[in-house]
């Protein structure tokens, strides 16, 4: 039977027992995402021809099996139309709530139902909190009817002290700005890091989608005043922002 070094179990006992409040998850009709020249979120919550979907709280305890898809904590669809998570490698879910990935990486999925198709122009919103080791943020990607599609924006939102260090806390959002609609998109991302290394706890994850009948426009970008922190990941383009912990958070 495997040991775990003393590094590694004190990473695992930090996350088991340990919580960090969220931060920056930005929904519908509250605090504008900062950093972006244009709202990210163009429509109010519960309208029409939009989706969401919050994992925040993963239950049950205890380690899971690859193919583990908890359910969402809240949506604005239920059943077969709600959008899933579905997470590809074992997990341990802590007491605390969160998914913690001890050595092997986190590798997840996660279908994305829209509630509409047959044309207009869709925007969809990821959204993602951790702890330890951060997002692949070049795994971020979308599969479409189109193809395959890196996220048109991508930014850091928030980055603080968590339970694994100090900055371990990091918060995420990626955006992709569609000319037509589906019934449903996947989204692939796993964590960063060495395999047999990886320490990364999944604290939530939140997806939204609207469809509307002319194109997003101006599309969100960052303000002029975030050029000097952006920057380049994997070969994506990831903007990416440091903020103040303790930036409000919105509710649905």
């Amino acid at each position: 039977m495997a040991r775990l070094s003393i590094p590694t179990l004190s990473l695992a006992l930090a996350a088991m027992f340990s919580s960090v409040a969220s931060a920056a998850i930005y929904v519908p009709g509250g605090t504008s995402v900062p950093g972006t020249s244009s709202d990210v979120f163009t429509w109010s919550a519960g309208a029409a021809n939009s989706t969401f979907a919050l994992w925040d709280n993963f239950v049950p305890p205890g380690p899971s099996a690859p193919g583990f898809s908890p359910n969402a904590n809240s949506s604005l669809a239920i059943g077969p139309d709600a959008s899933s998570l579905t997470f590809n490698t074992v997990n341990l879910i802590t007491s605390g709530g969160n998914a913690y990935s001890f050595g092997n990486k986190t590798d997840a999925s996660s279908t994305i139902r829209s509630g509409t198709t047959g044309g207009g122009f869709t925007r969809i919103v990821a959204q993602f909190e951790t702890d330890g080791n951060e997002l692949d943020y070049s795994s971020l990607l979308l599969t479409t009817g189109g193809g395959v599609l890196s996220p048109s924006l991508a930014i850091e939102t928030d980055r603080g002290p968590g339970a694994m260090g100090p900055d371990q806390a990091v918060s995420f959002l990626a955006m992709w700005d569609l000319d037509s609609s589906q019934a449903e998109y996947q989204l692939d991302f796993n964590a960063d890091g060495p395999d047999g290394n990886t320490h990364m706890s999944l604290l939530s994850y939140r997806v939204d989608s609207f469809t509307q009948a002319s194109s997003f426009s101006p599309q969100a970008v960052p303000e002029p005043s975030t050029w000097a922190a952006l920057g380049l990941v994997g070969g994506a383009a990831v903007w990416r922002r440091r903020s103040r912990r303790g930036t409000n958070r919105s509710q649905a």
